[in-house]
């Protein structure tokens, strides 16, 4: 459950009381709801906040949903000096020349699975390998998308035949309502076989069991020797529960998904008003980021 005040102002105060609070040694943020609002806009303020982190020496770092083509400029962006993972945690890249370190594909068969549960639900599908989008129609929101993603849409007859090349993910894309009911549909038909999420509304994200921010972030960490407890993660949608839930410092973001706001140990105000730069500000006033 949250246990935080709601005001970013508030963390030191949590933090300070017990003496010897370790720091934060490893900062994660998510991308969209979290880092920015819907003008995608990085603001000058958390840029800012960004840089003392790393002047502190901390780490900070991006989680997001995002094909790796669009998280890699967030990263550039926001000045990332550590791995960063996008596809909900199946893949983690090196932010300065985009090298995977991590990847987890499905299998050909929970490829056949997800796109046999996602077929004929009347939701846009859009399957990703090796960061280009296969799809077999063009509607609306998928060309915006791809305009938006810089990228182009490979249209084929038929999804299946690209199980075998293993996809890193599976998207489908349609109403919230429905999106709500078919993922309690793919999750009910696919098990633990895959993981099922919803950084958006109105999306479907299947991916290798073994995604997930958490993991990815748990295994970021360890590969820099940062323990759990050391890791402050932000995020505000349903796929950065576990990772909320997972690390030393949760913070939600206010406006942010119900299970989001459950899992963080404390909540932030929403990007419109600065509530992640105003969050690090306040653990870096309170001594609380460095190595």
């Amino acid at each position: 459950m949250a246990t935080g005040p709601g005001r970013a102002t508030e963390i030191s105060q949590r933090r300070t009381s017990t003496a010897g609070q370790d720091k934060y040694a490893l900062v994660v943020l998510d991308v969209d709801g979290t880092m920015v609002d819907r003008d995608l806009v990085i603001s000058e303020r958390l840029k800012r906040a960004a840089v003392r982190v790393r002047e502190a020496g901390g780490v900070i770092t991006i989680a997001t949903g995002r094909m790796l083509r669009s998280a890699r400029r967030f990263a550039l962006t926001i000045g990332a000096n550590g791995p960063a993972t996008c596809y909900q945690g199946a893949v983690t890249f090196l932010p300065e020349n985009g090298r995977i370190v991590r990847h987890r594909r499905l299998g050909p068969d929970e490829a056949r699975a997800a796109l046999a549960a996602v077929d004929g639900t009347g939701a846009q599908v859009n399957v990703y390998i090796d960061d280009e989008i296969w799809v077999t129609t063009v509607d609306e929101w998928a060309a915006g998308y791809a305009q938006r993603m810089e990228t182009e849409l490979h249209v084929v007859e038929s999804l299946q035949p690209l199980a075998e090349r293993r996809p890193t993910l599976v998207l489908a894309v349609a109403e919230p309502a429905t999106v709500a009911g078919l993922t309690d549909e793919v999750r009910s038909r696919l098990g633990d076989r895959v993981m099922v999420t919803r950084s958006l509304p109105h999306f479907c994200e299947i991916a290798d069991s073994e995604s997930g921010k958490d993991r990815a972030v748990a295994a970021i960490a360890a590969t820099m020797g940062i323990d759990r407890k050391r890791v402050a993660a932000f995020g505000d949608g349903e796929g950065d529960t576990s990772m909320l839930a997972w690390a030393g410092l949760g913070v939600a973001v206010e406006d942010g998904h119900p299970d989001a706001l459950a899992a963080g140990d404390i909540v932030a105000p929403r990007p419109a008003d600065d509530g992640v730069a105003k969050m690090l500000e306040d653990l870096l006033a309170a001594g609380l980021i460095g190595r």
